[in-house]
């Protein structure tokens, strides 16, 4: 889950101090949410640190260097979050040492999901991670 902290420190590291997500009058006021919402992409980076914690990219991760995201639902702070991925398409560059992986990205709470993005990877060729010792 994303702390009402961390979410206040999301905002004055990014400078996004919209009343959306610090003001919870504004956002009664407004109709829009009942309290202050987490940014939405302090949602994207916190679930992709779940993955990088993981481990799923480590030691084949080159670079992230595609992302399509939705935002579905609010997340409130203190909220549980779940993340999950799915491989769309693995495009592999004979010629090079790295391929592109494209995944679907899922993040839900105990509800719904919450947040929908497709992410391309490039990723090293298994001959070349192995010539690096890993895998």
């Amino acid at each position: 889950s994303i702390s009402k902290r961390e979410m206040e420190e999301f905002g004055r590291l990014t400078g996004d101090q919209n009343p959306l997500h610090t003001d919870a009058e504004f956002c009664r006021s407004e109709g829009l949410f009942r309290l202050p919402v987490v940014h939405g992409m302090a949602t994207l980076s916190f679930a992709m640190g779940v993955i990088d914690k993981a481990g799923v990219f480590r030691g084949t991760c080159l670079a992230f260097v595609d992302a399509k995201v939705t935002f579905i639902r609010p997340v409130y702070p203190g909220y549980a979050l779940w993340a999950k991925l799915t491989v769309l398409r693995v495009i592999d560059h004979a010629d090079k040492p790295y391929g592109f992986v494209e995944f679907l990205f899922e993040v839900k709470d105990a509800k719904t999901t919450v947040l929908l993005a497709s992410l391309g990877i490039l990723v090293k060729r298994r001959a070349a991670a192995l010539k690096m010792g890993i895998g």
